[in-house]
């Protein structure tokens, strides 16, 4: 299958993490899906920043990407998760406002404290966190493991993840891998303007 070619562009793509909405992702997951713990959570982001990206040249919760043995992970998103996990007084009021663990089970479940702020989310964001769940909802961390194993941004990386390479398998978004492109020159433009 011949992927897109990536640019040669040593500039770096990256986006800022938003903490309500990866908060608001979880919780959206959660109230959706049966035993949600960490590596289920943290995949299911994965595969919802994919989506949108690939069909709207930007992630959902702007996390920086990285190879772990179990697949590609939202690296933010983890630590936030494991700080809810193991230090529940240092990790965000948000994160402690909206989700709660069910500590029973081997690996907690990550269960909703409260109705979701869809408002955080754009039209598209939603269509993405829909098909997330619709395509991959039901799936187990295994089969999770096994999809995500599949993908150039895991078998192409050493460790943190280029952006470019979640266009590796789609030809045809060629144009979409060029606006983000484009649309990281204006972020960087925008913060050195800014300094």
């Amino acid at each position: 299958m011949g992927g897109v070619k990536l640019m040669s562009s040593s500039r770096k793509i990256s986006f800022s993490f938003n903490i309500e909405k990866f908060v608001n992702a979880i919780a959206y997951f959660a109230s959706k899906t049966e035993r949600l713990d960490k590596f289920k959570a943290v995949k299911l982001l994965y595969l919802a920043d994919r989506y949108h990206l690939i069909k709207y040249a930007r992630p959902i919760i702007g996390d920086r990407y990285c190879k772990l043995t179990w697949g590609p992970v939202p690296s933010h998103s983890l630590d936030e998760i494991d700080a809810a996990l193991d230090l529940p007084d240092f990790s965000t009021d948000l994160f402690n406002q909206y989700i709660k663990f069910d500590r029973k089970p081997k690996h907690p479940i990550l269960k909703t404290k409260k109705p979701i702020d869809l408002d955080v989310f754009s039209k598209s964001e939603i269509e993405a966190l829909d098909f997330t769940l619709k395509k991959y909802g039901n799936k187990d961390f295994n089969e999770l493991v096994r999809i995500t194993h599949s993908h150039a941004t895991f078998k192409k990386s050493e460790y943190e993840i280029d952006y470019r390479l979640f266009f590796e398998e789609y030809p045809s978004s060629k144009d979409i891998l060029e606006l983000m492109e484009l649309e990281q020159e204006d972020r960087d433009l925008f913060k050195k303007l800014s300094e």
